[in-house]
C-alpha cells in the first residue's frame, strides 16, 4: 500500500507565515526609518563641522579695520569652503557664536542664540533645517563642536533623542 505524501502547504500554514512576516516588518520599519534619518543627519553634521572650522579660521585671520576686533564672516563666500546642495536639508545659515567668548562682536542681522529644550538659549555658529521629512527639525552647531537638535514645531524633545543629539 502506498502512503500519500503532502506536497503543498495548507491555507492555514500560508496565513500563519504571512502574519508572522507582516508583524516582523511592522516592528522593524520604524526602526529602519530612524536609522536612515540618522545617516542623513550625520551627513549634514559633517558639513556643519567643516563650516565651523572655516568660520573659526576666518575669525582668527580677520580683524575688523574699524574696531580692531576679530569677527565672524558675514557670508559663505568669505569662507574657504564650498557648500553643495542637499535634498534633505535647507541651505546652512551662519550664526555668530557667543557674545562674550570666541564668537563675540556679532554683526547685525545674525541670530545669536537658538532655543534649546533643556538648556535655554545657546549660541551657535551654523544652523540647518531638515526638509521633506515629518517632523522637521533644526540642527545647530555650538562653538565647542556640540550638535544640538530642536524640533521646528511640537513638543520637545520630538525626534531629537532618537537621532542621538542633545535637545
Amino acid at each position: 500500500m502506498r502512503i500519500k505524501t503532502k506536497k503543498a502547504m495548507t491555507l492555514l500554514e500560508i496565513t500563519t507565515v504571512v502574519v508572522i512576516l507582516g508583524t516582523m516588518a511592522a516592528l522593524a520599519f520604524p526602526r529602519y526609518q530612524i536609522i536612515l534619518e540618522k545617516f542623513k543627519a550625520q551627513e549634514q553634521v559633517h558639513l556643519m563641522l567643516a563650516i565651523m572650522v572655516a568660520q573659526k579660521q576666518y575669525y582668527l585671520d580677520y580683524i575688523d579695520p574699524v574696531d580692531h576686533h576679530h569677527k565672524y564672516p558675514l557670508f559663505f563666500t568669505d569662507l574657504d569652503i564650498g557648500i553643495g546642495s542637499s535634498l534633505n536639508f535647507a541651505a546652512p545659515l551662519l550664526g555668530c557664536g557667543a557674545t562674550g567668548g570666541l564668537g563675540g562682536n556679532c554683526q547685525s542681522g545674525f541670530a545669536t542664540n537658538f532655543p534649546s529644550c533643556s538648556a535655554g538659549l545657546q549660541p551657535y555658529l551654523v544652523r540647518v533645517k531638515r526638509i521633506n521629512f515629518t517632523p522637521d527639525y533644526y540642527l545647530y552647531a555650538h562653538e565647542n563642536g556640540t550638535i544640538w537638535c530642536k524640533p521646528v514645531s511640537g513638543a520637545c524633545p520630538g525626534i531629537c533623542p532618537k537621532l542621538g543629539f542633545k535637545y
